[in-house]
């Protein structure tokens, strides 16, 4: 077996576990990991991956030009400088290639080629923007990822409108079932640490610096290690302007 074949074997085997375990029945998961009980989230993902990256697109250019402004040129800047966005870019196409290339089916050479080429693109992706997304993480169209770099994004499942800071690693190592959900229009600022079977609702800010193993309300704040919730509020734009101005990110990225 060549190298790239094991780097093939070892990918699917990675996505068939996720999925295995994500679509186990609930008995059997408890049986085997015991832990608190929990709400599944409501995130089907995206139905395709090109609609999923139109998404990512329009939020990414949201965020730099509140209110569409800029032209067919500013949008162009965007899609060529938005690192995080060609993350996303190189996961949900390159998860949808080696699905297609690990099914059965005629056209095996062009399958075969499909699935080696995604593998390699993943990897890559992994070393060029010292970030990755791990196998099996249902993420909604329409996230951002900072282009500092530096995310290790591993969440069961992450909701759209959600902004994801530098230095962020999320549910990394552990099992899909031990891995937290992330809501919708979620702020993670700079240097985060999320993990465990928890749930951050929607509309969550979770500060700087936070390390957060415990399930936090729809629009609360959370800060500290370990995490507490330190207030709660309808409208955290303020808040997260000023702190994405702080962290040197662009001004739409503390959109609240």
């Amino acid at each position: 077996m060549t190298m790239l074949d094991r780097m093939a074997s070892e990918q699917i085997a990675s996505e068939q576990l996720a999925r295995g375990a994500r679509g186990a029945p609930v008995r059997e998961r408890a049986a085997a990991r015991p832990g608190p009980a929990r709400t599944p989230a409501p995130l089907a993902g995206p139905s395709s991956p090109w609609r999923a990256l139109r998404e990512d697109a329009r939020f990414a250019y949201a965020l730099r030009h509140p209110g569409g402004r800029g032209g067919w040129w500013a949008r162009a800047k965007v899609l060529a400088g938005a690192r995080g966005l060609h993350l996303l870019a190189i996961r949900r196409v390159g998860s949808a290639a080696l699905a297609w290339g690990s099914a059965s089916g005629s056209l095996r050479p062009l399958r075969r080629g499909a699935r080696l080429g995604a593998i390699l693109a993943l990897r890559a992706g992994e070393v060029l923007f010292k970030s990755s997304i791990t196998a099996g993480a249902v993420i909604e169209g329409g996230v951002y990822l900072s282009e500092r770099g530096h995310i290790i994004i591993g969440p069961r499942s992450m909701g759209a409108g959600t902004i994801v800071h530098d230095h962020v690693t999320i549910g990394r190592g552990a099992l899909p079932e031990d891995k937290p959900d992330i809501g919708r229009g979620v702020w993670i600022g700079p240097r985060c640490v999320i993990f465990g079977r928890i749930r951050v609702g929607d509309g969550a800010t979770v500060l700087p610096d936070t390390v957060l193993s415990v399930s936090v309300p729809a629009g609360a704040v959370v800060q500290g290690n370990p995490a507490r919730v330190v207030r709660r509020e309808a409208d955290h734009g303020a808040l997260r302007r000023g702190l994405a101005a702080a962290c040197g990110s662009p001004p739409g990225t503390g959109a609240g």
